[in-house]
């Protein structure tokens, strides 16, 4: 919903929620579901984000796959993927996202989604947990949006949020946003923070990202981290910024490189010849 001008002026609400891809969505229905009034800032003229571009998503012990039968142990997976990563990441958020990825297929179910198929993550190895919805990830946005229609979500498309706003005590109070040329103030209790990374702006990348080079290419949207700029702006931390989630930077047409090292043949090695890796257990298809 886009209103007049005039509709701008003092707007008013409980939860505002910059971002309108899967993260967002879903942060606007869950804190509609418990009463509050929302508004969502989608910077974009359509929503879904990356989330539109996307294939299936983890859950692990989910009723879909009790459905089906399929064998998945969080505790199991857990263990993989904390091994996996080195002990890089904090064990507690993987704990939680583990734990709560069966509920939340249950949530999904409920509002309607279906699935077209619940397959491995990597063809022939682990159990089944990669849920494929119907439409995938373009058809999970389009049950979203009609959710937070059906609720009562008022959804400002076009709309950018420019500065989360705070009082002397630093208890957040709104945010200023901008439709086109018209600048204006949301009062709000909270402010949820969906509005994704920051692979699109190179200063960022530059910054944060050890590994960084001027090859680097981003898959998907280029998000310029703009919620990350506006919480660092008031005083959020930092922590984990460095992180990129699941495969990390690729380069430009590098999609023969990585069928490459998805053989199961391929060796790694460095620059002096030396094996840096165990090959096997990686993407080997």
């Amino acid at each position: 919903m886009i209103g007049n001008k005039s509709s701008h002026n003092g707007m008013k609400t409980q939860v505002v929620v910059m971002g309108g891809g899967g993260a967002g969505l879903t942060a606007a229905i869950a804190a509609r579901e418990k009463g509050a009034k929302i508004i969502l800032l989608e910077k974009r003229i359509k929503p879904g984000g990356d989330t539109a571009l996307a294939g299936g998503f983890f859950a692990s012990e989910s009723p879909a796959l009790k459905r089906l039968r399929s064998e998945s142990n969080s505790d199991e997976l857990y263990k993989a993927a904390i091994s996996y990563a080195h002990w890089k990441t904090d064990p507690r958020i993987l704990r939680a996202f583990i734990n709560k990825s069966g509920d939340t297929v249950q949530w999904l179910e409920g509002m309607g989604v279906k699935f077209e198929d619940i397959t491995q993550f990597i063809p022939t190895q682990g159990p089944r947990i990669m849920h494929l919805p119907v439409g995938l990830g373009a058809g999970l946005v389009k049950v979203l949006v009609k959710k937070c229609q059906s609720l009562g979500v008022k959804i400002l498309y076009g709309t950018a949020a420019t500065k989360i706003l705070i009082d002397k005590s630093g208890k957040v109070t709104g945010v200023t946003a901008k439709l086109k040329e018209e600048a204006f103030t949301i009062s709000a209790k909270s402010v949820i923070i969906g509005s994704g990374g920051y692979a699109g702006n190179r200063e960022l990348l530059k910054k944060h990202y050890p590994f960084y080079t001027e090859t680097l290419h981003c898959i998907g949207l280029p998000l310029k981290g703009d919620g990350l700029l506006m919480a660092m702006e008031i005083g959020a931390a930092t922590e984990g910024l460095g992180t990129l989630l699941l495969r990390g930077p690729i380069f430009p047409s590098s999609m023969d490189i990585t069928h490459v090292a998805m053989e199961p043949t391929t060796i790694w090695v460095n620059k002096r010849g030396e094996r840096f890796v165990d090959e096997a257990i990686g993407f080997n298809w």
